[in-house]
């Protein structure tokens, strides 16, 4: 019972680069697209809000101190 190692296989060859078309679909790219933008936001979010309430509490501060309140 001889196995035969050296038949075709339908996959391409490991040393052929492939191409964009191969690579990527519309859709992919699309939900990329969509997806990298929302979670850059999402994790920004936070980062704004302290920013903001520290930069109030800031303001306040200096109002006081300079006797504008």
């Amino acid at each position: 019972m001889d196995i035969d190692t050296m038949s075709q296989t339908p996959h391409t060859s490991p040393t052929r680069a492939r191409t964009a078309r191969e690579t990527y679909s519309a859709r992919g790219l699309l939900a990329y697209a969509a997806v990298v933008p929302a979670f850059v936001a999402l994790l920004a979010a936070p980062v704004v809000m302290v920013m903001f309430t520290l930069g109030a509490l800031t303001a306040l501060l200096i109002d006081k101190l300079l006797g504008l309140i």
